[in-house]
């Protein structure tokens, strides 16, 4: 099994899931169950302090909001001159919320009285989706283990915040959340999988004239000492050469 495929077929298998357990949802116009539960504890009114900042946490995972943040990405790839890593990084995001909200009309769970598409909530996974390609993007660069996990579990977050808005404001039951994490995860890890974003320090020696190009300045006796293959310390130069005066 080559690399990519071991990194592909985790998320293939929990992208699989998140489609699975969609389908065994129950639709209606009221949530029920555990889903119930936790709409009562998040659940705020209209109007009211809570209900306000969800409204601007929702703004982050519209269309608007990840159209804006892919084109910033993007861009500066571009930019850069790094165009395969991004098309790879416009692929991921346009997968992650794009394709959730295509996903919707496949697995067809209605919910609220007016029986709309909800699961996956695609507000949830757009801002997942941007999040965890940034890090993607940022990864080969990244030395340190933990710095990656605490970005990942970053995008998490901020995919998480965005769905609990979500479920505030009375758009989306929970499970709609936990099935636009999955997505806005899965679908970017799986772009990304069969890439080659490591990073390779060139550690061949540097060639001569380059070395002499580097060279700070220096005197013709001082150079010469630099260039010999075993240079030798001047006292001891000077030591010898009385020593072979002293024979003559």
């Amino acid at each position: 099994m080559t690399e990519g495929a071991r990194r592909r077929w985790p998320a293939a298998l929990a992208l699989a899931a998140v489609v699975a357990i969609g389908f065994m949802l129950p639709s209606g116009p009221k949530p029920e169950g555990w889903e119930a539960a936790v709409v009562r504890l998040v659940r705020r009114a209209p109007g009211s302090r809570g209900w306000l900042v969800s409204g601007w946490l929702a703004v982050l995972g519209s269309p608007g909001a990840v159209i804006a943040a892919t084109a910033g990405l993007v861009g500066g790839l571009v930019g850069s001159g790094r165009l395969a890593l991004a098309k790879r990084a416009f692929l991921a995001v346009a997968l992650g919320a794009g394709g959730a909200e295509l996903a919707k009309h496949v697995i067809d769970r209605r919910i609220d009285p007016q029986l709309v598409l909800g699961y996956p909530s695609g507000h949830t996974a757009g801002a997942t989706a941007v999040g965890v390609t940034a890090l993607l993007v940022l990864a080969p660069v990244l030395d340190s283990r933990s710095v990656r996990w605490v970005l990942c579990l970053a995008a998490l977050a901020a995919g998480a915040a965005v769905g609990l808005a979500m479920v505030s404001l009375g758009s989306h039951y929970p499970a709609d959340v936990l099935g636009g994490l999955g997505w806005g995860f899965c679908v970017p890890w799986l772009v990304f999988a069969g890439s080659r974003g490591r990073v390779t320090v060139n550690t061949a020696p540097p060639e001569p004239a380059l070395a002499a190009a580097a060279r700070p300045p220096c005197s013709p006796a001082t150079a010469a000492t630099i260039d010999s293959p075993n240079p030798v310390p001047a006292p001891e130069r000077d030591r010898s050469a009385r020593q072979n005066r002293s024979k003559t």
